[in-house]
């Protein structure tokens, strides 16, 4: 059990969910939920669950997440959802907070070939969400292999990053340290990868958030829980998917200088990865070395907010 009455430490996890195969949504339902609540049994506060879990949920998913976050009193990033946006889908992110309350979401923002196949349309903009002694910033799926997006999210002043992932098998370490890895170090800050393992399939039900649900949907088509032939939504990976769900910190503070505080023990298993995040440790590497100060702002504010602004105009998000 995590001791987190002070104030600088907190409890966090990141669920490895199995995607299937399973006999029906309620199965896989009950699967999810019985890991957050061990993770919150064991003292999480932050929960973190992968890419696609709502798409595998089905109807209802928001405000079974919202119940989950109250149910257990963490702050949850409760995997992704196929949002309408810009006569496509946005692969979404929400996030609740302790009470049950949507706080925002996070949209991918950079797509890879095999994204943009399977019908998706990019995000825009970034935000971050306060819990208790931490700033979260949230990456979806490809985002934690562009460093300028986790960058951008700790010059708005994240320093927990939630990165949420459904990778193809086989799984690979050198993947991890060129995605989650590298981003915790070159930021100086924990950072926490929950991968979805398993068989994926078609057959599931598929989910979204419907029209305003989310903070900043425009309008849109109603959305069908359906089977995805006839509905438009965004294909999911088929076959094998593997991960190995962890939890990241700078080399100087985890165990042999690593760069790992806690891991997976099997790539194509389900665990809930539980461990205290010390921000009083990370702040003493910032006095230390203030890598910030280091940086080129007048770059990123030049370049970042034009390259991710959101189209009609509307405010980025990004530090300007």
């Amino acid at each position: 059990m995590i001791q987190d009455e002070g104030t600088e430490v907190l409890g966090c996890a990141a669920l490895q969910l199995r995607a299937g195969p399973w006999a029906g949504p309620e199965e896989w339902r009950r699967h999810c939920a019985a890991l957050v609540e061990e993770a919150a049994e064991r003292g999480a506060r932050v929960v973190a669950m992968p890419a696609l879990t709502g798409l595998l949920w089905g109807p209802g998913f928001l405000e079974d997440a919202a119940s989950l976050a109250s149910s257990h009193r963490v702050y949850l990033a409760a995997g992704t959802v196929a949002e309408p946006r810009d006569g496509g889908w946005a692969h979404v992110a929400p996030v609740f907070g302790p009470s049950g309350e949507l706080l925002g979401s996070q949209a991918q923002l950079h797509l890879t070939p095999r994204d943009r196949g399977a019908g998706w349309v990019p995000g825009a903009g970034a935000s971050v969400f306060r819990a208790g002694p931490a700033t979260l910033g949230i990456l979806v799926q490809a985002d934690v292999w562009f460093p300028e997006v986790a960058r951008a999210l700790c010059l708005l002043g994240a320093d927990l990053l939630l990165a949420l992932c459904a990778v193809p098998a086989p799984y690979s370490p050198w993947l991890q340290v060129a995605g989650s890895w590298q981003e915790a170090q070159q930021n100086q800050v924990f950072l926490t990868e929950a991968c979805l393992v398993g068989e994926a399939a078609q057959g599931m039900p598929g989910g979204s958030a419907p029209p305003g649900a989310l903070p900043g949907v425009p309008p849109g088509p109603p959305v069908a829980a359906a089977a995805r032939a006839g509905t438009g939504l965004p294909a999911f990976p088929e076959g094998r998917l593997e991960g190995r769900s962890a939890i990241v910190g700078p080399c100087e503070i985890t165990p042999g200088e690593t760069g790992f505080l806690a891991q997976a023990r099997d790539p194509g298993a389900p665990e809930a990865v539980v461990c205290a995040l010390d921000f009083a440790a990370l702040d003493g590497i910032w006095l230390r070395y203030p890598i910030f100060n280091q940086l080129n702002h007048r770059l990123y504010e030049g370049r970042l907010p034009a390259a991710y602004a959101r189209v009609g105009g509307e405010p980025s998000g990004f530090p300007a």
